[in-house]
């Protein structure tokens, strides 16, 4: 039986996200260094029961710090999954800190 990092493209780091109470990240392929523009993260979709593949630029930041992954079928923003900056491993920390998310909520004019 093959495992699903069989069935993945070698030119991208694979990442999955999984938990129930606190999310936890895991590289499928830990041999490749990850980048912003080859980091590729799995994660479920309580929406619509599948899993889905998020680039860096679909990835939403919310005004907790967290970062939300949505369900691109779902025409609402909600995110389905997220993850703490907190819990990235180090190789993530850099690449999400340097990198500008779209946010996830709307801002009060006490905000700006």
């Amino acid at each position: 039986m093959k495992k699903l990092q069989d069935y993945l493209s070698p030119q991208y780091s694979w990442w999955i996200l999984s938990g129930e109470d606190k999310a936890e990240i895991e590289a499928l392929n830990p041999e490749l260094k990850p980048t912003a523009e080859n980091l590729r993260i799995i994660f479920p979709c309580n929406c619509c029961a599948e899993y889905h593949v998020a680039e860096l630029k679909d990835i939403k930041l919310h005004d907790d710090g967290d970062y939300d992954f949505c369900c691109p079928e779902n025409a609402l923003d909600d995110f389905v999954f997220y993850i703490s900056p907190d819990d990235l491993p180090e190789c993530l920390k850099e690449i999400f800190s340097s990198t500008s998310f779209e946010k996830n909520y709307e801002e009060s004019e006490g905000d700006e």
